[in-house]
């Protein structure tokens, strides 16, 4: 494994620690915390990509010398780790910038080039997210809400929810795709090609959305959607699909309109694989497939006067992604057996 690579497979396994079993001192995580949270990648619109530049942030950790020189410093007494919690989810680990320009030949070339980082971000996500977090075959979902300080409000959605009547996981993965084909009544989903990656290959989109509030409110949508199915890799060893949208952060051919509408920056992931064996199955037993999904929503201060509570908006905002896509992805599933 490459150094790069090492580092980037840390950062995604501190995301998930568990703060509260942690003995380093709050204030340093915090102050970790906020350099990761500055420090984005970026996407060029030739297709280049810079990864995340992990600087070097050690500094004197206060170890007594050989000469019993500067005494070790002592722990500070435990502080509540809320506010760790806190700075922790408003780090975006799958997020990188992309910049579209609106020449249609590099805005492809640019969405292709980013595909193989991207999937390989995403299965390196998902194996932490998937060991902390063991797949059950049971539904499971667990949300965060809160307000950011500059008035955007961030949701965090994890959750695995099991398809009982797939036949098999290319079937739950089709119908995964059939509802980002009809979105927008079929509109809204540009396909760009197709890219392989080890052990499958992978459609490269772009997907943008502008829905409609009752009240009235407008919400935009834009994001680069990477979405492969693997007969296998470092995730599973069985064929498994996978999935990755990232949004557009700027777009000179759909440039963002604050005047008239809000903005939802969307990043999520989604393994779609049999559950693995538990106490009340064996190896040869039919496991329910199971899609395992973490997302992070962020909806844009409003500059544009809205009728409804900002976070009411945030709410609805989601429903597509959160609530009609699985849904969605049972009722094509009935339709099979029919």
């Amino acid at each position: 494994m490459s150094e790069h690579a090492g580092t980037k497979r840390a950062r995604f396994a501190s995301f998930f620690l568990d703060v509260e079993g942690e003995e380093s001192d709050e204030d340093e995580r915090i102050e970790t915390l906020s350099s990761e949270i500055s420090d984005h990648g970026s996407a060029s619109p030739n297709g280049s990509h810079s990864g995340e530049h992990d600087g070097d942030n050690n500094s004197g950790d206060g170890s007594p010398d050989d000469e019993g020189g500067v005494p070790s410093r002592q722990p500070k007494k435990r502080k509540s780790t809320y506010r760790v919690r806190k700075a922790s989810t408003t780090y975006n680990p799958l997020s990188s910038f992309i910049h579209l320009t609106a020449d249609p030949a590099q805005r492809r070339d640019c969405l292709l080039a980013l595909g193989p980082q991207k999937l390989q971000d995403a299965i390196e996500f998902m194996q932490e997210r998937t060991r902390f977090s063991q797949r059950t075959g049971r539904l499971h979902q667990q949300s965060e809400t809160f307000e950011a300080e500059n008035g955007d409000i961030v949701n965090i959605r994890v959750g695995s929810i099991a398809f009982p009547m797939a036949t098999c996981t290319e079937q739950v993965h089709n119908a995964f795709m059939a509802f980002f084909r009809s979105l927008g009544g079929g509109k809204a989903l540009e396909r760009l090609g197709l890219i392989d990656v080890p052990n499958g290959q992978a459609a490269v989109s772009q997907l943008r959305l502008v829905d409609q509030t009752v009240e009235g409110a407008c919400v935009e949508t834009n994001v680069a959607a990477y979405v492969a199915f693997f007969q296998m890799s470092e995730l599973c060893a069985e064929p498994h699909g996978l999935a990755l949208v990232d949004s557009i952060d700027q777009d000179e051919l759909y440039p963002y309109d604050p005047s008239s509408r809000l903005r939802q920056d969307v990043t999520a992931v989604a393994l779609i694989a049999p559950s693995p064996p538990t106490a009340t199955t064996d190896a040869s037993t039919n496991a329910p497939v199971m899609m395992t999904r973490w997302a992070s929503f962020r909806l844009y201060r409003p500059t544009v006067d809205v009728t409804q509570p900002t976070e009411a908006i945030a709410d609805i905002a989601i429903e597509p992604w959160c609530n009609v896509l699985p849904q969605a992805m049972q009722r094509s599933l009935r339709a099979d057996e029919h």
